[in-house]
């Protein structure tokens, strides 16, 4: 089973996107979450997770989405490679987005 839940926070506003192949519209956009455990007389650590929303998905998230918002995303885990043109592999893990819901409100 590939399934993740994340809760955190939008480090900016969604990058919105047509891809070019099927005219899908599709979001990326970067989560910090917080790692629960904290060092003492360390600040709290966050890792930034980059999530993907794809087709209706995508059109919630560019409607209400914004920096500094919390949100809460379910999906899968992704890996993609590609080679650029100097012939250098490039990795990349992500979220495909399959549910997102708001989080607490920021006072």
């Amino acid at each position: 089973m590939n399934k993740s839940i994340l809760l955190g926070r939008l480090t900016k506003a969604p990058e919105i996107k047509v891809s070019q192949k099927n005219n899908t519209k599709v979001a990326n956009f970067t989560l910090a979450v917080n790692r629960q455990y904290v060092k003492p007389g360390e600040e709290r650590q966050a890792d930034f997770i980059n999530i993907v929303a794809y087709s209706k998905l995508a059109d919630f998230t560019e409607k209400h989405l914004d920096k500094g918002l919390q949100i809460c995303v379910c999906g899968r885990i992704q890996t993609r490679v590609w080679t650029d043109d100097n012939s250098t592999k490039h990795y990349i893990t992500e979220i495909i987005a399959e549910e997102i819901n708001f989080g607490a409100k920021r006072f």
